[in-house]
């Protein structure tokens, strides 16, 4: 019983990630936050022990000394704020409850049918709202899908953001292919999974954003590298399934993801402007680095990192972020941390199903920490658990053959 409570729970965590402010319980409470709390309460109550040890990984405690260092810079920088410190601890604290339920048994394949199923979902709603709309919108280069994007999501009746929908769903299509290629599942549920990774995938497609299709991309090739002895029936399918997408994506969603970074009307492309600003303004930030707050009240905007309409934006890249606020020693520890988590997971057999999971899990990881400058993303949250639970589910086998 206790093992179906926890997989059930586990389930929905990772259902209801991408829907975290469409439901408020209480005002200020999203309906995940209840999720959250009652997990929490449930492991506090039910198996402290576990949650004890969880919490308090080895592979979580690696990122606590670049919170302090972010905490310690913070503090004497201008318009101090420690609001990014404690979304990153929270981060963290929801890694560890992904961990702890998945420290009961075998839930890897719950994990699976979680990130599988919020990401129908999320594909259906988006599907629904913007797909026809986007059919049959005709534009000439990328600033003109650009704006239809804007357009078109404006209204859309869902209160998230398109990069993290985009990242969410390139993740759940990486689940559907790992479930899709594991040759110890039936063929019915193989063949499901395949139409849930078109499903997904072309959902990722819809907002549009670039970062979101590279993620998608390169977590799908992990997933195929993993498996070399299948290699050409893979490529096979894999023609197939990208044909369907190919067919179904429209015209104006191709056009922004194609955009090169050229200039247009004298505008170069903002990502390139960003990555710019951050080299030249690099002796003003390099050493101690300039505290969350006063980049986003001050310092952002008047050394650049502006987009055309005038508000600050981030650098677009997870180190460079880092860098940014905390200096060279928080940048330091951000890479450290990563590096630590990643090397300390990657040593599973290649052809399984938690092998082609966590490859894909890891690699997903680093591209989206390339591509975005949000330090505490729920994906990254669900990386990091299911990545730590992954490990010690695959230690726990190991010691019990032995």
């Amino acid at each position: 019983m206790e093992r179906r409570i926890e997989g059930s729970l586990l389930f929905f965590m990772l259902f209801i990630l991408p829907f975290q402010n469409e439901i408020e319980i209480l005002p200020g409470f999203s309906l995940v936050w209840g999720i959250f709390g009652l997990v929490g309460l449930y492991c506090l109550f039910v198996i402290p022990d576990r949650l004890n040890k969880n919490l308090f990984h080895p592979l979580l405690l690696i990122f606590y000394p670049l919170v302090a260092w972010a905490f310690l810079i913070e503090t004497f920088s201008d318009h101090r704020s420690y609001s990014e410190c404690f979304q990153i601890l929270q981060m963290l604290v929801g890694a560890g409850l992904i961990t702890t339920l998945m420290s009961a048994g075998h839930h890897q394949r719950v994990a699976l049918y979680g990130l599988i199923a919020g990401g129908v979902y999320l594909s259906a709603l988006l599907l629904s709202q913007a797909y026809q709309v986007l059919l049959g919108a005709s534009v000439a280069n990328a600033y003109g899908a650009s704006a239809v994007r804007v357009e078109v999501f404006r209204d859309l009746q869902m209160n998230a953001n398109l990069n993290e929908m985009a990242f969410y769903l390139a993740i759940s299509s990486m689940s559907c292919l790992v479930l899709a290629l594991d040759k110890a599942s039936a063929w019915q549920a193989r063949l499901l999974a395949y139409l849930c990774l078109v499903f997904c995938a072309l959902g990722a497609l819809m907002p549009m954003s670039r970062g979101g299709a590279i993620v998608l991309i390169v977590s799908l090739l992990a997933v195929v590298r993993g498996y070399r002895k299948s290699f050409g029936g893979i490529v096979v399918v894999g023609g197939v399934l990208v044909g369907i997408i190919a067919l179904l994506i429209p015209q104006v969603v191709l056009t922004r993801l194609t955009a090169t970074n050229t200039e247009y009307q004298g505008k170069e492309d903002s990502r390139m402007v960003l990555v710019q600003n951050f080299f030249n303004e690099f002796s003003e930030f390099w050493w101690r680095g300039v505290g969350t707050n006063n980049y986003w009240e001050a310092w952002g905007h008047q050394h650049g990192f502006v987009f055309k309409e005038g508000f600050t934006v981030g650098t677009h890249n997870a180190l460079f972020q880092a860098w940014v606020y905390w200096g060279f020693v928080g940048a330091i520890l951000f890479v450290g941390s990563y590096f630590i988590f990643l090397k300390s997971i990657a040593f599973l057999e290649r052809g399984t199903l938690e092998a082609s999971f966590v490859k894909s899990l890891s690699v997903s990881l680093v591209v989206l920490l390339a591509v975005t400058h949000i330090l505490f993303a729920k994906e990254i949250s669900i990386i990091l658990g299911l990545g730590i639970g992954l490990m010690e589910t695959v230690k726990r086998t190991e010691s019990a053959i032995a």
